[in-house]
């Protein structure tokens, strides 16, 4: 008889019980080890926090901390989720927390079925197809605007730029053009005449580095400009000019000023203050596969000797063989630089067509 008092007391424990909250017109889960009856009225302990965890665990109420509720009891059972499923049944309207209420409870009515009982005489939570839910909006995000197509003068009012009563033609079109390549045109001559008053400068210093090697003349060879020659009659010309002693030592001076980070890279910038790529591709060094030989024309010496001025202790194989590969690579240069020009081209022709599109529409 004592174990089986014993027994019944854990299972009991063990419950799970929906009530209602007299006082508060709430509806909760509580254990069944929570309810007590005093006077034949039904009160039920509640702690003041945490009250979601304790009644998981089945915590045992503290009788002199806890606070006291009238209820009433509609269903009760041992599975926690059955108990939790039932609490929502149970509940149809949910409303907003009382700034007074400390125990955290929801205010919702009770809807339960009246018809069904159990032996105990204790109410189970309506059928769910007698239940009536209520339906939850979810907040909408907000929809972006529509975007338009504005004219030009719409889209002015809406960035409020103020309406300019003459507009472009293709003649101020133009006046702005020859304006830009005037300032251009400024602007290469004030660099040209820096860039000449800095190969003075260098002229005058690479003099006396040759003087304090011992092997200048200490004579100053005069400034010259040196035209790159475009086609191949441009380049035998030079060629005959270069016969002449004064010229051949003018220019060989004017290239040994070209410099370059390392003996390859001067070399290369050489050619190219020469000849263009274009030119270029028409020779090899010895002459081989139909192309004209360079090794027996004074350029090549005049090359060779401006970069072994430039570049002290390089021989001058080394500078035939960069000479060499630089020729053997020139045909494929040529038709990068061609490949480039014809993009810069399209791109001048199109920014063109959008000027004068933008013209016809306004």
């Amino acid at each position: 008889m004592k174990f089986f008092c014993q027994c019944s007391m854990n299972f009991n424990q063990r419950m799970y019980v929906i009530v209602e909250f007299l006082e508060e017109a709430t509806c909760e889960m509580v254990p069944e080890i929570w309810l007590f009856k005093e006077n034949e009225v039904q009160y039920c302990y509640w702690p003041l926090i945490i009250a979601t965890k304790k009644i998981k665990k089945l915590e045992v109420p503290n009788k002199e901390n806890w606070t006291r509720h009238r209820v009433r009891v509609f269903a009760k059972t041992a599975d926690y989720e059955t108990a939790k499923k039932w609490s929502k049944k149970a509940a149809v309207q949910s409303s907003d927390e009382s700034s007074d209420d400390t125990h955290k409870r929801k205010k919702i009515p009770v809807c339960l079925s009246s018809s069904d009982e159990d032996t105990s005489s204790v109410a189970r939570p309506q059928k769910k197809s007698r239940m009536t839910y209520t339906t939850t909006v979810e907040p909408q995000l907000p929809i972006p605007p529509v975007v338009k197509s504005f004219t030009t003068q719409k889209r002015n009012e809406e960035l409020q730029i103020p309406d300019v009563s003459i507009r472009p033609t293709p003649t101020r079109d133009i006046q702005k053009h020859d304006h830009l390549l005037s300032l251009l045109t400024q602007k290469i001559i004030s660099m040209e005449s820096e860039m000449k008053a800095m190969r003075s400068s260098i002229a005058a210093l690479h003099d006396l580095y040759a003087r304090a090697l011992g092997d200048g003349t200490g004579q100053r060879v005069e400034e010259m400009s040196l035209d790159v020659c475009g086609t191949m009659e441009e380049f035998l010309s030079l060629e005959g000019k270069l016969k002449e002693e004064t010229f051949r030592k003018a220019v060989t001076h004017h290239l040994s000023l070209v410099g370059g980070p390392n003996p390859g890279e001067n070399t290369r910038r050489v050619m190219r203050a020469v000849a263009s790529y274009s030119v270029w591709k028409e020779f090899s060094l010895k002459g081989k596969k139909g192309k004209k030989p360079l090794e027996n024309m004074t350029i090549l010496k005049v090359i060779k000797k401006a970069v072994m001025t430039s570049n002290r202790g390089i021989h001058q194989a080394k500078v035939e063989d960069i000479v060499a590969d630089t020729l053997k690579h020139a045909p494929a240069r040529c038709q990068n630089q061609q490949d480039q020009r014809k993009v810069v081209q399209q791109n001048d022709e199109d920014a063109e067509d959008e000027t004068l599109l933008l013209f016809d529409e306004e």
